[in-house]
C-alpha cells in the first residue's frame, strides 16, 4: 500500500469532524468544477469513500492507495487522448497540492481509522475494492456522458485531496510532510500508469 509519510498525534475521536459531502468549489484556477453534472459526481463519489472508510474501518494509507488507482486509470485515458504523461504528472501534483492547502481551515472528511491498530492484508483488499468502485462510478458517469475525463480527473483530484488534508487534521502533519507525501503519490502514479500503459500495448 501507499506510505504516506510521518504522522503525529492524531486527536480524540469526536473531535474532528467532517460534516456531510457537499459540492466543493475552488473559486480560481483550472481546478474548478465546470458544472453542476461534475459537482454532483465529485459529491456522491465522497459519500462513497467516506462511507466505505466508516464501514470497512479504512485508515487513511490505504484510502490513499485506493484513490491512486482510478486517479491513474483517468491519467492513462488522458495520455490516450492526447494529453503528454511528465506534463499531466506536474498538473497532478500541483492541483493536489492547491487544493490540499485549501482545505487547511477545517476537515472535509471524519476521522479515518488507526492504522496501527489494522491488519494490513485487509486494508490492501479494502484499498482495491474502494479503487474499483471508484472507478466503475466515475467510468459509468462517464459513459452516460454526464462528466468528461478531464471532469474525472478534477473530481479524483478533489477527493484525494480531501484525504490529504486529514495529516494536517488527524495527524498534524506539516504543509511539508503533505507535500511530501504528495510527492509519494506521483511516484506510485507513475508506476501505476507505467503498469496500465504496458498492459494496453499487450492486449
Amino acid at each position: 500500500m501507499l506510505h504516506i509519510g510521518p504522522h503525529r498525534r492524531q486527536y480524540p475521536r469526536g473531535q474532528c469532524s467532517g460534516g456531510a459531502a457537499r459540492p466543493y468549489r475552488h473559486k480560481k484556477g483550472a481546478m474548478e468544477f465546470v458544472d453542476d453534472h461534475e459537482a454532483a459526481t465529485y459529491t456522491m463519489l465522497k459519500q462513497v469513500l467516506q462511507n466505505h472508510c466508516a464501514m470497512h474501518r479504512l485508515s487513511l494509507q490505504a484510502a490513499l492507495g485506493g484513490c491512486a488507482l482510478p486517479l491513474a486509470a483517468v491519467c492513462v485515458r488522458l495520455c490516450a487522448s492526447g494529453a503528454q504523461v511528465q506534463a499531466l504528472l506536474v498538473s497532478t501534483m500541483t492541483g493536489l497540492k492547491q487544493h490540499t492547502r485549501a482545505r487547511e481551515a477545517s476537515p472535509p472528511l471524519t476521522l479515518l481509522a488507526d492504522e496501527d491498530e489494522l491488519d494490513t492484508f485487509i486494508q490492501s483488499v479494502q484499498a482495491h475494492t474502494l479503487g474499483q468502485a471508484l472507478g466503475r462510478l466515475l467510468y459509468d458517469a462517464a459513459e452516460a456522458e454526464r462528466v468528461t475525463w478531464e471532469a474525472a480527473w478534477r473530481i479524483l483530484l478533489a477527493l484525494t485531496a480531501d484525504l490529504l488534508s486529514m495529516l494536517t487534521h488527524q495527524y498534524e502533519n506539516t504543509r511539508e510532510e503533505r507535500d511530501a507525501a504528495i510527492e509519494q503519490i506521483g511516484e506510485v502514479l507513475t508506476k501505476q500508469i507505467t503498469h496500465y500503459r504496458t498492459q494496453q500495448k499487450r492486449q
